[in-house]
């Protein structure tokens, strides 16, 4: 199964939902900032993108924006 990104700049905040996702079954990959994430996106296939708006780097929508170029189809 491919694995989620997560995308979140308050550590603690990232580590409480990255152990929920993965006590749900997902398999979690983290983003600590926006320019993380985006280069993520154009790298690897997600099943989801969960993000916050406002990230150091490149805001949500833009990890947004880069999720949909690299592919239409993912939920974000």
């Amino acid at each position: 199964m491919e694995p989620l990104l997560l995308v979140e700049d308050k550590a603690e905040l990232r580590a409480m939902l990255r152990k929920a996702l993965e006590r749900a079954g997902y398999a979690v990959e983290e983003a600590p900032d926006g320019s993380s994430a985006v280069n993520k996106v154009r790298a690897q296939r997600f099943l989801v993108v969960l993000t916050d708006l406002k990230l150091p780097g490149c805001s949500g929508l833009d990890v947004l924006r880069a999720s949909k170029e690299a592919d239409p189809t993912i939920p974000v």
